[in-house]
């Protein structure tokens, strides 16, 4: 038999890492993708701009317009018709936009579409006019 005294061990319990701490920065990157995805200007018009090897980034101090696949416009993210657009142009102006003219045309935009941009431009004003493109990767 065996003798002496009899010592029991208090099993320790396992503490739990708390959730709280995690649950609140899941929360706060929730709420910082959130804000930043609504502050992100997208443009109101379907856009591809033409492929270019040279050119240099523009500043945001411009007047824009969008000129897409079927020949709607856009001055500066609003949809204007056509015969309206020396008239957003000219209010452009006059807002403080700037006295330059950023032309944002899809690669597959007719011709006469950007040249009617052209024209309007200088009926309002308008003489330094820039068309952006994008920029590929040269090899």
């Amino acid at each position: 038999m065996k003798s002496g005294l009899h010592f029991t061990r208090k099993r320790k319990k396992m503490a739990l890492p708390s959730m709280a701490p995690l649950v609140d920065i899941v929360f706060q990157l929730l709420i910082f993708f959130m804000l930043s995805s609504a502050l992100a200007v997208q443009d109101r018009l379907d856009v591809e701009l033409p492929k270019a090897e040279a050119g240099k980034n523009a500043t945001n101090e411009a007047i824009t317009v969008l000129v897409n696949l079927k020949g709607e416009f856009a001055v500066n993210n609003v949809v204007t018709p056509r015969d309206e657009l020396l008239e957003a142009l000219k209010d452009s102006l006059a807002s403080g936009y700037g006295t330059a003219l950023m032309i944002k045309a899809d690669a597959g935009t007719r011709t006469a579409e950007v040249v009617h941009v052209f024209q309007e431009a200088r009926k309002a004003g308008i003489r330094n006019v820039k068309i952006a493109t994008q920029l590929t990767p040269t090899r």
